[in-house]
């Protein structure tokens, strides 16, 4: 680790915050460790991921979720030398669903889902 580790940790946050996935997207979580002394660190490597219900999916060592074929909300829970932040995942890998992508006038970038023959 390139920073000092006898600094002392005040709390860890997970990104992102209640995100949803669609078919068997997988997702790339990330968690940073803030410290008393105003120093942030991305801890993402060296943080313990749980999820819960545990037959919602599974995290590699480096953050990156894999959903099993399940619909429903679960917990997302990292862990950090004795701290943890938490946040809701909504699964919809069940349903049969199609993503694509569009661009509003101002050059915003929107992720759509077409369900069935609807956008």
């Amino acid at each position: 680790m390139d920073y000092d580790p006898s600094l002392t940790l005040y709390y860890i946050t997970i990104e992102p915050k209640n995100a949803t996935v669609y078919g068997n997207e997988t997702i790339q979580y990330s968690c940073k460790a803030f410290y008393f002394d105003g120093s942030m660190h991305d801890v993402t490597n060296d943080a313990d991921w749980v999820i819960n219900p545990d037959n919602y999916g599974n995290f590699s060592p480096g953050g990156e979720f894999f959903p099993s074929d399940v619909n429903g909300i679960c917990t997302i829970t990292a862990s950090y030398k004795g701290i943890s932040d938490k946040t809701n995942l909504t699964l919809h890998s069940g349903e049969l669903f199609e993503t694509g992508m569009v661009t509003d006038i101002d050059g915003n970038v929107y992720k759509t889902i077409k369900k069935s023959d609807q956008w």
